[in-house]
């Protein structure tokens, strides 16, 4: 403004001096001042008259340099801030629009569709599987990635069809027509198509694809919660099977409102410590006798009752809280475990999420410490899905747990799609056989064999093996002929309570079965 100021000045002062000029011309003044110098010629008015007619002279001329000046300088200004402008509305990656872009463009959409009667949609996409990536291949391989992604969804908008990046491996566009509703499931099965096209590196190629998420505007929404709408939408094609688009609809938002409001009670429950740790029996199957327990969770809410884990464990996973929530279910398990027999041990499962972390072995340790309860009485069960990723850094948290006494088991064994190398690189103590081969034993042949095989496997690299999930006498007996050690399942005992614990074994630990071993394996081949 400064700039444009100084501009009109010198262009007033300018149209002045030439009014001022052409006055003195009009009124003879310089006639006049002529004689009157004549008349006073011991004033030296000469000098002064000279000075003046110089000055009239360079002035415009001086004002006009002085105003190319400034207009030269007010265009630099002008292209600074349209440049100014242009950078914190687009992307600087990819040169989409960005997410400032975006929200100021719904907000001014969203008061014009109250009157006008539109109905402004988003479609919001996230690729899939990006992070695996741009981990391999490097931060400059993802870019390159992100920036043909870019291109290919601009090159498949139509007019009125604003693409911009939010941000990450995250995109959306913005349908600025009057038939957005109608258009928008079109527009994102072309986007479907062209993002899920080879991305070539000298070398080497990588296919990718992407989830799709549409929301369309609805009176008393803002573009906040627009674009959250979408989002969720997006994440529920991910969970249906990624690639492939879904709407926002109102079953799918009273079903998220459930979600948020079951988060919420979470995250309370998690704070005023409503887990509890539950106990199933884990029982020798050649004498029956019990040799301890698996440590599973289980949230009875004081509103909501007795809530499955299947329901809130991937949600902890999800908002970042099975940390907290398994740690407190850890450290009751120990406090329960100090007060029973020493030979009775504490089966406890770790999440890939959690195992991912450093500093695991120490918590544990800690924990531990805290309760009194011996290393050699807990055993730490991981999927292979926890160590797959990075080989190394498990084997040396495993080993770090294996030096306070810590026993390892890979749980689900056999639902892998590496187990027998998994097994040849670290250090586990126990197999467990998962429930899906243990409740199909007597009835499918293959699902037999299968068993079979892992039992051997653990015999030739003296691990022990534990069944899960046995259900059925049938099932028992079939184990017990192949000298399976170790079994749990509601034939059983389900999971119990601390308190349930502490009377069965004040009542005696007796055994709570006989197999019949007259059985053999061959029989159901």
């Amino acid at each position: 403004m400064s700039i444009v100021r100084e501009y009109a000045t010198s262009i007033i002062v300018t149209v002045i001096s030439f009014i001022f000029f052409i006055i003195c011309v009009q009124f003879e003044a310089f006639e006049l001042f002529y004689e009157f110098s004549r008349d006073h010629e011991d004033w030296d008015l000469d000098e002064f008259f000279s000075f003046f007619v110089a000055a009239s002279v360079a002035l415009p001329i001086l004002m006009f340099q002085w105003n190319r000046r400034l207009r030269a300088a007010y265009r630099q200004k002008e292209v600074a801030e349209q440049h100014a402008t242009h950078i914190s509305r687009h992307d600087a990656l990819t040169g989409l629009y960005n997410r400032r872009y975006l929200f100021e463009k719904l907000a001014r959409r969203i008061e014009d569709a109250t009157s006008e009667g539109t109905r402004p949609a988003v479609i919001l996409l996230d690729l899939d599987r990006f992070k695996p990536i741009n981990d391999l291949r490097g931060h400059e391989t993802g870019d390159f990635i992100l920036q043909r992604v870019a291109e290919r969804i601009k090159s498949v908008c139509y007019e009125g069809q604003e693409a911009v990046r939010l941000g990450g491996d995250e995109f959306a566009v913005l349908l600025d027509e009057t038939q957005a509703v109608e258009n928008a499931p079109s527009l994102a099965r072309r986007i479907l198509a062209a993002v899920n096209t080879k991305y070539e590196f000298p070398g080497w190629s990588t296919s990718m694809s992407c989830s799709v998420g549409i929301a369309v505007w609805t009176e008393g929404t803002d573009g906040a919660q627009l674009v959250k709408s979408a989002d969720q939408a997006m994440y529920k094609a991910k969970r249906e099977g990624r690639a492939r688009f879904a709407f926002f609809n109102e079953e799918l938002g009273e079903k998220l409102r459930e979600e948020a409001e079951l988060e919420s009670d979470l995250v309370a429950a998690v704070d005023a410590g409503e887990f509890q740790p539950y106990f199933q029996p884990i029982l020798c199957i050649a004498s029956g006798s019990l040799i301890g327990f698996e440590v599973l969770a289980r949230w009875i809410s004081p509103t909501r009752g007795n809530v499955p884990p299947d329901v809130f464990i991937p949600l902890a996973e999800d908002i970042g809280l099975i940390g907290p929530l398994s740690w407190q279910i850890l450290r009751n398990a120990c406090i329960a475990a100090t007060s029973w027999d020493d030979d009775l041990t504490i089966a406890f499962n770790l999440s890939p999420r959690q195992f991912s972390d450093r500093k695991i072995a120490r918590k544990i340790q800690r924990i531990l410490a805290e309760t009194g309860l011996p290393g050699h009485r807990l055993e730490v069960e991981i999927t292979e899905n926890a160590v797959i990723e990075d080989i190394e850094s498990a084997k040396q948290t495993l080993e770090e747990l294996h030096d306070v006494g810590i026993r390892i088991s890979l749980d689900d064994f056999g639902t892998g799609f590496s187990s027998l190398a998994t097994l040849s690189k670290l250090p586990f103590d126990k197999l467990k056989i998962d429930k899906s081969f243990i409740s199909r034993v007597t009835m499918q042949p293959q699902s037999a064999k299968i068993v079979e095989a892992i039992v051997a496997l653990a015999s030739s690299l003296d691990l022990t093996v534990t069944a899960e999930g046995i259900e059925e006498l049938d099932e028992l007996n079939f184990l017990s002929a192949l000298n399976c050690q170790h079994g749990q399942g509601y034939l059983f005992e389900p999971p119990m309570p601390r308190d349930k614990v502490n009377l069965m074994l004040e009542n005696g630990r007796k055994p709570v079965f006989q197999p019949d071993t007259s059985v053999t394996s061959g029989g159901l081949n």
